[in-house]
């Protein structure tokens, strides 16, 4: 169950656990095929939100994505085949573009997916417990179960702090009675938290209702023991909601009263009624009331910059900020900074739009702002993912393996000296020849990991098999696969955003994956930003030319994979992919 753990405590976006289950997407792609129909697939002006088609032109993406996430689900797979076949005939159908054909299809996935879901976690630790119980041996099949698992259970509404307390609590391992333990209290029903937010109110206040035990004021909260992070001061509104954790009991209770006295204030405007923190007090029992901070932190990814590289840096934002008309790049650094110390996920995920769109709209040869945003972040972010990987993965192997398993590590992927820390680096180049290399190059690399960091050899392992399991001849074409999976996942999650966005700015609620787009929205943006500002410091250029040079520097070196180019399939240049194409 390490990946359990690793799935909510990573920093690194490829690795965490994502809200989108294979039951989730197809909910969504039945969803939209719903709106398909109601506005004759087209968006357009409608007194009614649900009418307006919102994002139904993208049904065939979201199916195509449906149907790939239901084809991979070991889950189905293993317990449910047949239906999961007619699962994916439905998709399918749901492309076709004429109405009779996607009524039909909508029918069929409406009357599967209900019991599908009803049973698929209950499925889900059942696997897990053969597994445990038969074939311990099959690890990558277990990791795959457990993601399918944890995915689920988000979308179900636990938060990734209450999974880790979850997991913690029933000390869970890969024993089969911890797995049984840990499969019944996740698939136990939401229970009543009791919160406890703190307002700013009047010292004459305004009459709250008393006839509803789940909405009172209180001066203060009970005496009892308190953990986590410490409240703020009363009056409290004390009330009571349904949620599977604490945390997500204080993010429900902190939301719902954050609206409540958002209508007071339209009628009471003078009487600085408002909530006041961000740590709401949960009653989670045994006496004890822990705050949980709603506000999440967005994830930062270090950077190296030098003395004279940020003193640049400054020098140019400064000059671009006198600027009459705004630069498209400095406008989007300010986008996302404001959107880093916004509270509310929808706020944060309309500024962080507004930034990718004033850095990629407007580009040549492009329909439209989404189009545009699809193309131009899929590809400049695709670009380095295989240097993400292999970076994270070499940081992993860093932290996992100390004294005589890091030198027999370090002999045989090398270091060197960290200018930022002075401590000794494994090699990310050497790591990744090793990942290229034939399958006793790639043990004798793993040999340190496996009694320490069995998830971790897992996890080298698969990325070895993703880039052609040692063969040198499929290399260049394993290689050019993986990065457009990944380019194709990222245009995926770019519409999604961009629907969440309009949904928010049109429908007035945003979906309940909102805090996962909008870390994936800083994640794409950080990364468009890092690039334009790297090479606007040698040759100014505006970021949608700059972005659709990089469309067509992917799409060259992707050609040069697949035609198995040996410059372009050499370790340095899949870390560093322009190197091949400056040769």
């Amino acid at each position: 169950m390490q990946r359990w753990q690793e799935l909510l405590q990573t920093p690194f976006p490829p690795r965490r656990a994502r809200t989108l289950s294979s039951c989730a997407a197809v909910e969504e792609a039945t969803a939209l095929a719903e709106a398909w129909l109601r506005s004759g697939g087209q968006s357009k002006p409608s007194i009614e939100p649900d009418e307006g088609g919102h994002g139904v032109q993208m049904l065939p993406d979201v199916a195509a994505e449906a149907e790939r996430a239901v084809q991979r689900d070991a889950v189905l797979a293993a317990r449910c085949a047949q239906r999961r076949d007619v699962l994916l005939d439905g998709l399918r159908r749901l492309r076709a573009d004429k109405p009779d054909e996607i009524r039909s299809a909508l029918g069929q996935l409406n009357a599967l997916l209900p019991p599908l879901r009803r049973d698929y976690l209950r499925h889900c630790f059942d696997e897990l417990h053969l597994i445990a119980t038969k074939s311990p041996t099959e690890q990558g099949r277990a990791i795959e179960l457990v993601e399918a698992c944890v995915a689920e259970l988000r979308s179900q509404g636990w938060s990734d702090s209450g999974l880790l307390e979850l997991h913690d609590l029933i000390g869970a391992r890969d024993e089969p009675d911890g797995i049984v333990r840990l499969g019944a209290a996740a698939m136990a029903t939401a229970q009543a938290f009791t919160c406890y937010v703190a307002l700013t109110l009047p010292a004459d206040r305004p009459p709250f209702p008393n006839d509803d035990e789940t909405l009172r004021i209180v001066d203060t909260a009970p005496a009892t023991r308190l953990g986590g992070r410490p409240l703020k001061r009363g009056p409290y509104a004390r009330v009571v909601v349904a949620a599977h954790d604490a945390m997500g009991a204080a993010a429900i209770a902190h939301r719902r009263i954050l609206s409540t006295i958002g209508a007071l204030t339209v009628f009471l405007s003078e009487s600085r009624i408002d909530v006041s923190s961000e740590v709401v007090g949960v009653d989670v029992g045994d006496g004890v009331i822990r705050g949980c901070e709603v506000q999440e932190r967005l994830a930062e990814e270090s950077r190296f910059a030098n003395v004279d590289d940020i003193r640049r840096i400054v020098a140019s934002s400064w000059t671009s900020s006198a600027s009459s008309a705004s630069d498209p790049l400095y406008d989007a650094i300010r986008l996302r900074h404001r959107a880093l110390y916004k509270a509310d996920a929808e706020i944060r995920l309309l500024l962080l739009w507004s930034a990718i769109e004033r850095l990629t709209s407007g580009a040549r040869g492009f329909r439209g702002a989404l189009s545009a945003a699809k193309e131009l972040v899929s590809h400049a972010v695709t670009f380095g993912k295989l240097r993400r990987d292999v970076g994270d993965l070499a940081a992993a192997m860093e932290h996992a393996v100390v004294d005589a398993a890091r030198t027999q590590l370090l002999s045989v992927v090398g270091g060197y000296c960290d200018p930022r820390t002075g401590g000794e680096r494994i090699n990310r180049q050497r790591v990744l020849a090793c990942l290229l290399g034939d399958e006793p190059t790639l043990k004798t690399m793993l040999a340190p990991l496996y009694e320490s960091a069995p998830l971790l050899a897992c996890r080298a392992h698969g990325l070895w098999t993703d880039l052609g399991c040692g063969d040198e001849a499929n290399r260049g074409r394993a290689a050019a696969e993986y990065h457009e999976r990944s380019r194709q996942r990222v245009a995926w999650q770019v519409g999604r955003i961009y629907r969440a966005r309009n949904r928010v700015a049109h429908v007035g609620s945003g979906p309940e994956r909102t805090k996962d787009l909008v870390a994936h929205a800083h994640f794409y943006l950080t990364q468009l930003i890092a690039i334009c500002v790297h090479y606007n410091e040698s040759r100014p250029i505006r970021p949608q030319e700059l972005l659709s040079e990089r469309v067509g520097q992917y799409e060259a070196y992707i050609g040069l994979l697949r035609k198995g180019d040996g410059r372009a399939i050499s370790p340095a240049s899949l870390m560093r992919p322009t190197q091949a194409l400056d040769a």
